[in-house]
């Protein structure tokens, strides 16, 4: 498991492609109930969806390539429940900031 952050439960985890293991993360939400989760190498592209039941999903997909398998990406997934905004950077266009807003404020940079 992860990071706490004041009582958050914070996961990271390299998926190398979460299409397929959406099982896995769904059993591992289950047995550990994190909070936020930031994913790497989601490999996800247009028309891919990423939905957890009381989770919001935010996913920065690699740039799609015709003829090619998605590689890359990043998501992260937060509890509904959470607090939360979301905006982009104001200087460059692929970097959003999630801003939680409580229990103590927090930047997540994705």
């Amino acid at each position: 498991m992860g990071t706490s952050y004041f009582g958050l439960k914070i996961a990271s985890w390299n998926a190398n492609g979460v299409r397929s293991r959406t099982v896995e993360l769904r059993d591992f939400i289950d047995k550990h109930h994190p909070d936020i989760i930031l994913i790497q190498e989601t490999h996800l592209g247009p028309g891919d969806t990423l939905h957890i039941p009381n989770f919001t999903t935010y996913r920065n997909d690699r740039p799609y390539t015709p003829n090619r398998s998605p590689r890359g990406g990043t998501a992260i997934i937060i509890k509904s429940s959470l607090s939360h905004t979301t905006h982009r950077h104001r200087h460059w266009a692929r970097l959003r900031l999630l801003r939680l807003l409580s229990p103590r404020p927090m930047e997540i940079h994705y």
